[in-house]
């Protein structure tokens, strides 16, 4: 459970990026905001429950574990590495060709 953050993250790198190839390949960059849009919703979705639970446990224990510890901080380094790649999906536009 632990290393879900870094998997969330990578599936979502995975998926967005994928995304625009697919949306490209069919010349639709509509598609891919839309399905970039929502593929960073479920990622923070998943990394915020993620979160919750790993905290959960540490008050529940009554002392967190080292690993609930490493759980909550890459949940939140999946967070962070969501928002920073889903950044250049919002500023730069999809589809452009090479000049």
């Amino acid at each position: 459970m632990w290393l879900a953050g870094p998997i969330v993250w990578a599936l979502h790198l995975a998926v967005v990026y994928g995304a625009e190839s697919f949306a490209c390949s069919r010349g639709s960059a509509a598609a891919h905001s839309v399905l970039g849009a929502m593929a960073t919703l479920v990622a923070l979705v998943m990394l915020a429950i993620l979160v919750v639970q790993a905290s959960g446990r540490r008050r529940v224990a009554n002392g967190a574990t080292f690993m609930d510890r490493v759980a909550v901080w890459l949940g939140v380094a999946g967070m962070a590495g969501v928002i920073a790649s889903y950044l250049p999906v919002l500023m730069i536009p999809a589809c452009l060709s090479p000049a």
